[in-house]
């Protein structure tokens, strides 16, 4: 599964954490998961929400993905 997100509030996080939690019992289970949760190089507020449901995924595979910020694409148009 692919997650860009960009912004979420604390209502989201909850839900964030049941679906993990599901896909975590899944991966228990024998089923393949991968998460890549993608975030802008800019971002800490998302990479620390990714390191923080990292952490409790064990059987499934979670990675956190650095992507290019956005800012960073229009600084080179100058």
């Amino acid at each position: 599964m692919e997650l860009e997100l960009f912004y979420f509030n604390s209502s989201s996080a909850k839900f964030f954490f049941d679906f993990f939690e599901f896909f975590e019992e899944k991966a228990e289970s024998g089923v393949a998961v991968s998460v890549n949760w993608n975030y802008r190089l800019d971002d800490d507020t998302m990479l620390e929400a990714g390191e923080d449901f990292a952490e409790d995924m064990i059987k499934c595979k979670f990675e956190l993905v650095e992507m290019p910020s956005e800012s960073g694409a229009d600084a080179e148009d100058e």
